[in-house]
C-alpha cells in the first residue's frame, strides 16, 4: 500500500512524501474467523434446507409460503459468507474471487496497483 501526502506550504510550494507499508494481520484470529464463517455456512445451509423441506411438506397457505421464502433468503445469506471465509483462511490474499477483473476493487479492475492519495491543505 502506498500513501502519498501532499502538503501545501505556500503559494507555489508543496511538500510531498510517499510512505510504503504492509498491513499486519493476526493469523490465529483470521483462522478463527474463517472457521466460524464456514461453520455458519454449513450449519446455516443445512438448517435452512431442512426447514424449507419441512414447510414445503405442509399444506399450502400464505404463512408456509412466507416461511419458505425466508428460508431461501437465509440460505442465500449463508452462501454469501463463503468468499469472506476464504479470504480469512488464505491470509487475506485476493484469491479466485477477489483477484479477478470482475471484483469490486478499482485497482484490480484497471490492472494497476491501487494508490491512496491523501491531501492536506
Amino acid at each position: 500500500y502506498y500513501i502519498t501526502n501532499n502538503l501545501r506550504m505556500g503559494d507555489n510550494e508543496t511538500l510531498s512524501s510517499t510512505t510504503t507499508f504492509t498491513p499486519t494481520f493476526n493469523s490465529a484470529l483470521d483462522i478463527s474467523y474463517g472457521v466460524v464463517f464456514f461453520a455458519c455456512f454449513v450449519l446455516g445451509s443445512l438448517g435452512n434446507m431442512f426447514c424449507f423441506l419441512f414447510f414445503r411438506s405442509r399444506k399450502r397457505d400464505v404463512s408456509n409460503l412466507i416461511y419458505q421464502l425466508i428460508t431461501v433468503n437465509d440460505a442465500v445469506i449463508c452462501i454469501c459468507v463463503i468468499p469472506v471465509g476464504l479470504a480469512y483462511l488464505s491470509k487475506r490474499a485476493p484469491g479466485a474471487i477477489f483477484g479477478t477483473p470482475w471484483s469490486c476493487s478499482p485497482g484490480h479492475m484497471s490492472g494497476t496497483p491501487t494508490v491512496v492519495s491523501v491531501s492536506s491543505w
